[in-house]
């Protein structure tokens, strides 16, 4: 995929992501869970610099799975609390394992607003 490709790509991708809005969490009690910016921005980007255009478009392409799994997930693991700024950040993972791939999703909240999408990996297992 050439540069023009990935960046139609990401933009397209971008918009449906916007539109997804929330998700409703079981696990949270039924709390929302929000698909905002610094989940996309987390997809592509680590720690401010960009991740490899591969990893990009593997971590958006796994987006209908995290849908999927905080959908239907009633066991979250409480991942860490951190200090960041002078303001609090809490994550969560939720895991499922589709395929030969173990898929992970974090969410995580900041100060005390609304807990949002922040990343998603997958590793294979077996």
């Amino acid at each position: 995929m050439n540069n023009e490709e990935w960046r139609k790509y990401v933009i397209k991708e971008k918009k449906k992501y916007k539109k997804i809005g929330y998700v409703i969490c079981p696990a949270f009690f039924d709390e929302k869970i929000y698909f905002n910016k610094h989940g996309f921005n987390h997809l592509i980007r680590k720690m401010g610099k960009p991740r490899p255009v591969n990893e990009q478009i593997r971590r958006i392409k796994l987006i209908p799975h995290a849908l999927d799994i905080l959908r239907s997930s009633d066991k979250v693991k409480v991942e860490k609390t951190n200090v960041i700024n002078g303001y609090t950040a809490e994550f969560w993972s939720f895991s499922k394992k589709i395929g030969q791939k173990c898929i992970k999703v974090i969410v995580r909240q900041l100060k005390n607003g609304n807990k949002h999408f922040f990343s998603i990996m997958d590793k294979n297992v077996g």
